[in-house]
């Protein structure tokens, strides 16, 4: 199960993402990741595109706007077009169900008015339709992807920023019990966006129209992008088989979170404290620097790089340099056993992800059958240049050249 647990991938949101979701929230929107420090990624070509559509947008913003504050407090989930980055330090438990709660009502109204105007134009041009959906749900986006992110923060990141050890402020009980809360509304409306019949029917018109071929390949790679997500996302569905699809992808993003959870708690939760310096023989001295913040962060006031005692964890600042460069064998063992068994039934039982492993498992395939294909495979590989034979027979590849030098160490 420890296997399963570390090649499951879980959903963060409530279904594979298309291309165009991409851009919409790349730009302010932080990787969610139990094990990498707190940073800011994009996608190169993709932030082009988003540039290109952006600096018109802001002037074609639906009539409505969104509150700045709620119960007469700033609220910074509300505040996010206003600065250059999110304002991560200043979000808290309390700003979530407020912020997400007056976001997702305000997206509902920039649906509602544009699936209406929609239906009162033949067929909207292509860089119109396509700046008004990018802009429906992206301060919603903004908004939920900061949220998310702030769940996962590091032990490393936690101390270095002098926040409580082994407890990071952002991920306090009552910040995930908000994000939980506020979750499946979040699920109900993105599935309502990408079930929007008058929007796939828009799309569908834009491409079967006679000014497709000379549109920019870019916006016909988003259109294409879109009615295929839309389509993985049930739009063709109806009645039982609709209501089935969205109870599914509900309890799939609980799962996922449920999921990240307790593979964040086990990373949390194990720390090696060592004291002879033949122990971390081989580190580099940025990761012994580091090691000795965090023991200073726990309690070992006069903790240096040179004199130790230093304490490792399972992130990735500490981890990585440990495998490559520690001397000491049994040091690395003892790591890459506790990284690789994190969140599994050799963990602590109430962070064991195997029934959620395996509840994953089941949903994806039933939820796969109900879009016509045999499994969750042909689901993921349908957004994807690879096949399923290329894929498996790149495993092997690698599998055969590992294995000799395995063998050997």
């Amino acid at each position: 199960m420890a296997l399963i647990g570390a090649c499951i991938k879980p959903l963060h949101s409530n279904s594979s993402s298309s291309f165009l979701k991409h851009i919409r929230t790349l730009g302010l929107r932080a990787v969610r990741s139990v094990s990498l420090p707190l940073g800011f990624f994009s996608n190169a070509g993709q932030s082009v595109l988003r540039n290109n559509f952006r600096s018109n947008i802001l002037e074609q913003k639906l009539s409505s706007t969104v509150p700045t504050s709620c119960h007469g407090e700033s609220n910074p989930l509300l505040l996010l077009e206003d600065a250059n980055f999110p304002r991560y330090d200043e979000v808290g438990a309390h700003h979530i169900k407020s912020g997400i709660s007056a976001l997702i009502h305000q997206t509902e109204q920039n649906l509602l008015a544009f699936e209406k105007d929609l239906a009162a134009s033949d067929t909207m041009p292509a860089h119109l339709f396509l700046k008004r959906l990018e802009t429906v749900p992206d301060a919603l986006s903004r908004a939920w992807g900061v949220c998310s992110h702030q769940k996962q923060v590091s032990v490393v990141d936690s101390i270095v920023a002098n926040v409580e050890p082994m407890f990071a402020v952002r991920d306090s009980e009552d910040f995930r019990l908000a994000y939980d809360e506020m979750q499946p509304q979040y699920v109900a409306l993105s599935l309502k966006l990408s079930q929007s019949v008058p929007i796939f029917q828009a799309l569908k018109a834009i491409r079967s129209s006679s000014s497709w071929d000379s549109l920019p390949e870019s916006q016909r790679r988003i259109i294409e992008s879109e009615i295929q997500e839309a389509e993985l996302s049930g739009v063709g569905l109806r009645g039982a088989e609709k209501l089935r699809f969205n109870e599914i992808e509900t309890e799939l993003a609980k799962l996922s979170t449920q999921f990240s959870n307790n593979l964040l708690d086990a990373t949390k939760a194990f720390s090696l404290r060592l004291t002879r310096s033949e122990e971390v023989s081989g580190l580099p001295q940025s990761a012994l620097s580091l090691a000795a913040q965090i023991a200073r962060g726990l309690g070992d006031a006069e903790a240096t790089a040179e004199r130790g005692p230093w304490i490792l964890t399972l992130d990735m600042p500490l981890y990585l340099p440990a495998m490559q460069y520690a001397r000491d064998r049994s040091l690395r063992e003892r790591l890459f056993r506790a990284y690789q068994t994190r969140a599994s039934e050799l963990d602590e039982a109430t962070r064991d992800n195997t029934p959620v492993a395996l509840r994953i498992l089941v949903l994806r395939r039933e939820r796969a059958q109900l879009l016509g294909m045999a499994n969750h495979v042909e689901v993921s590989m349908a957004t994807k240049m690879a096949t399923p034979e290329a894929a498996l027979a790149l495993v092997e590849r690698l599998r055969a050249a590992a294995w000799p030098a395995a063998q050997r160490e």
